[in-house]
């Protein structure tokens, strides 16, 4: 296992950054953004994560306590939290309440989280990837990852907006092993020419947008896309190991706390979204 980094940290709170400068276009209908440059930024998460497998950890009950608890726990309270924000919203309409309610339940369901709070996503696939890895004989690991990835690639195909959890939590295992296996990737100076190389040719000539969310693209070709984020992630691992970043610092602070912006922020932009504007108050002349 790899002792923490900085650099992680500073790449994590760019990242988050990214995430929240896209969120909001998305809530707001503003749609330029830096995010197409960036579009490995929720696989690196999975990679990171994979940077820090622990090859002699098992899936035992305390190791799934402490998964859940990490994990599962977060999720379940944030998803109500997020639902919280939306009933007092609709504090005086019993049947927006009750749509509220069902939906809730319908989308945890179907797709793996609540739209409430949708980014939530990531903490489901996360659970799934580090417990599907634990069990898992990693000197096999080339064949996880075809399984993983064929999983993931007829969920695109069939599946698009249904049971995102099957893709996403797929495409998740696929780029935790990668972590795993490429952590070291940015100290080879071949493998960062090409990751290089090839990142800008997708970019330029092949332009894709990846939402490990529902396991789609928003643009682009899907398995260009995922190949793509590899050789994002490759890259932006050597710049921020190798060069001193501008604001690094403050970065890398919101990096530690990166799960905290992801938890907490739809919500509160979606309630700021949908409450009503205040009223203007008009002078009445006798």
């Amino acid at each position: 296992m790899i002792e923490r980094e900085n650099y992680l940290d500073s790449i994590a709170g760019l990242l988050i950054l990214v995430m929240l400068g896209l969120h909001f276009g998305i809530i707001s209908g503003e749609e330029h953004t830096i995010g197409p440059l960036f579009s490995f930024y929720m696989a690196w998460f999975f990679f990171k994560s994979g940077m820090f497998h622990q090859f002699d950890k098992k899936l035992t009950k305390k190791s799934i306590g402490a998964l859940v608890k990490k994990l599962i726990v977060p999720f379940i309270v944030f998803s109500v939290y997020g639902l919280i924000l939306e009933l007092i919203q609709n504090t005086y309409d019993f049947h927006s309440i009750h749509k509220s309610i069902y939906s809730f339940i319908v989308q945890i369901l179907l797709m793996g989280f609540a739209w409430c709070n949708a980014p939530l996503w990531f903490l489901l696939a996360l659970f799934v990837a580090r417990a599907v890895t634990m069990v898992l004989p990693f000197r096999l690991w080339w064949i996880w990852v075809l399984v993983f990835g064929s999983i993931a690639i007829i969920h695109n195909f069939m599946f698009v907006e249904r049971y995102n959890y099957i893709g996403n939590a797929s495409l998740a295992i696929v780029y935790y092993i990668a972590g795993c296996k490429l952590k070291n990737a940015h100290n080879s100076k071949v493998l960062v020419g090409i990751s290089l190389f090839m990142y800008l040719v997708i970019f330029t000539f092949f332009p894709v947008f990846l939402d490990i969310r529902s396991n789609s693209t928003g643009y682009g070709n899907y398995l260009i896309a995922v190949t793509s984020s590899i050789f994002g992630i490759i890259f932006i691992n050597y710049i921020f190991h190798n060069f001193k970043i501008p604001f690094g610092n403050i970065i890398a602070f919101v990096g530690k706390n990166a799960m905290f912006y992801l938890v907490l922020h739809w919500p509160i932009m979606m309630f700021l979204r949908n409450s009503p504007p205040p009223r203007a108050h008009v002078a009445v002349h006798q």
